[in-house]
């Protein structure tokens, strides 16, 4: 804050010369104050080094991981560039190397590779966590969506990977049982919408953990923020209503079946993908997996050949049954869309 005061009262001084804007834009990045920033940038020359690099390094702290390629873009384009451009150029590479990395690792379902990905990125010098104005620790954090998406990423490898209860492993092991691994993907989510309060997909992911914990009012709590986020999104609010149904349905001393697994109640409905694998709703990918291969053993048509007729007719049902039910399941985003609305997926069973 105190660079950014000099800096100010220097352009004041000096309102036409390039160093002292440079200096001033310099200070509202490094502040957080990006949109003043912008408009900073608009005084300078249009074919100056100094406006290309500070253009980038707004762009992708504005932009999140999707401004990364245009600003590795915009900074090739720099004709003779100066050695600041070339090393945000490096770093920025460097950056997209190891999402790029995380991202294909998610894809094969290697979700603990995935979380060294992410990890190993926000250790980055840039992706470091800083605080708002002064860096004053307890503020309000530096509005970097770059680190906001990275930890949102990352989060979303250690549940798809893992499942959402509290529990790390199938063996009781906590999430900070690996000092290689020790973060908690509920405080990497905070911190995501401490970033950016329009997260609305932070939001709803915070809203699953707690659903997949039983705390129904927390679920409902984390959704009006999703909502408020996203206030003409006709989704968000049947979730919402569903929520509030199920807070209600707690204080009177029952359980809302509407609602998406709170207290446990989807994976008892008849119908349940969850139930047809034989796992709770809270079932990591590895159990998921178990209930699929155990099932699909106890159904599989070839064993039920001598039995033929009504037998094998309903073992191949079954078969068909427990292959959708692990197609949705065991697929992360196709499991979260699932418990965000089970009966869309339910009625094709």
């Amino acid at each position: 804050a105190g660079a950014l005061l000099a800096a100010e009262e220097v352009v004041r001084l000096n309102p036409r010369m390039e160093g002292p804007i440079t200096a001033h834009c310099e200070a509202l990045v490094l502040c957080g104050r990006l949109e003043r920033a912008v408009e900073t940038t608009a005084r300078m020359a249009a074919d100056s080094a100094d406006r290309a690099y500070l253009a980038a390094e707004i762009a992708w702290r504005r932009g999140g991981l999707a401004a990364v390629d245009d600003a590795l873009t915009s900074l090739a384009a720099t004709p003779s560039p100066p050695k600041k451009i070339v090393e945000l150029g490096s770093r920025l590479a460097r950056l997209k190397e190891l999402v790029d990395r995380g991202d294909a690792d998610v894809e094969d379902g290697r979700f603990e590779s995935a979380e060294r990905a992410f990890t190993a990125a926000l250790r980055l010098r840039d992706q470091r966590r800083l605080w708002g104005p002064g860096n004053a620790a307890g503020g309000e954090p530096y509005p970097n969506r770059c680190r906001a998406d990275l930890l949102r990423a990352r989060a979303l490898a250690r549940l798809d990977g893992f499942g959402y209860d509290r529990e790390g492993a199938e063996g009781g092991a906590e999430w900070d049982d690996d000092d290689d691994r020790c973060f908690d993907p509920e405080a990497d989510l905070e911190e995501c919408v401490a970033i950016d309060r329009g997260d609305v997909r932070a939001w709803r992911i915070l809203a699953d953990v707690s659903r997949h914990g039983g705390d129904v009012e927390r679920t409902f709590l984390r959704l009006r923020k999703a909502q408020m986020a996203a206030p003409h999104d006709a989704k968000i609010a049947r979730e919402v209503f569903a929520a509030a149904r199920a807070v209600k349905a707690e204080a009177d001393g029952g359980t809302y079946e509407g609602a998406r697994g709170v207290g446990g109640a989807m994976d008892r409905r008849p119908g349940s993908l969850y139930k047809i694998l034989g796992v709770a709703a809270s079932a990591t990918a590895k159990q998921i997996r178990r209930g699929y291969r155990k099932a699909a053993g106890k159904w599989h048509p070839d064993k039920w050949q001598h039995e033929g007729g009504d037998a094998l007719a309903r073992a191949e049902a079954e078969f068909r049954r427990v292959s959708a039910a692990y197609e949705v399941l065991g697929n992360p985003s196709r499991r979260r869309a699932y418990d965000s609305d089970p009966a869309r997926f339910e009625a094709s069973l």
